[in-house]
């Protein structure tokens, strides 16, 4: 199934969701892309079992959210410009303000409870866990 979003609702949509990629068309307009905090959040409802960002819910799916990034790290990656003018790419936590700032987003992905969440996260963090303690002791045996 794909997944499907709508940025529609989101003040200011156009200027926070879209950024320029730098690179026009053939019919010479610019071309855009989704920004980076708003992919991360689109692809994230499918992590949380949140389908959407509204005013009641946006504490709740930011909170999952940074759950979520602290079993599996920042899910953002942004460029730095440093002194030299070398780019680099700096991974940073999508959090609270970014959600709230999104306020509107919506997916057709369905929305879980929070206890069946929760309890998709010990069983995905005590699979992990597990995982990495045989690799352990694969290396200890070699």
């Amino acid at each position: 199934m794909s997944l499907n979003f709508n940025f529609t609702e989101i003040e200011g949509y156009k200027e926070l969701c879209w950024t320029e990629t730098g690179e026009l068309s053939e019919d010479g307009n610019p071309l855009f892309r989704v920004s980076g905090v708003t992919d991360v959040l689109v692809w994230g409802t499918m992590g949380i079992d949140m389908g959407e960002i509204t005013q009641k819910n946006y504490v709740e799916f930011a909170t999952r959210l940074l759950m979520w990034q602290g079993v599996m790290g920042p899910m953002l990656k942004e460029p730095e410009e440093g002194e030299n003018g070398k780019v680099t790419w700096v991974t940073r936590v999508v959090g609270i303000d970014d959600v709230r700032r999104h306020i509107g987003l919506s997916t057709n992905v369905s929305t879980t409870t929070r206890t069946q969440f929760m309890k998709r996260m010990e069983r995905y963090m005590k699979d992990k866990e597990e995982r990495h303690l045989e690799a352990v002791a694969r290396k200890e045996r070699a």
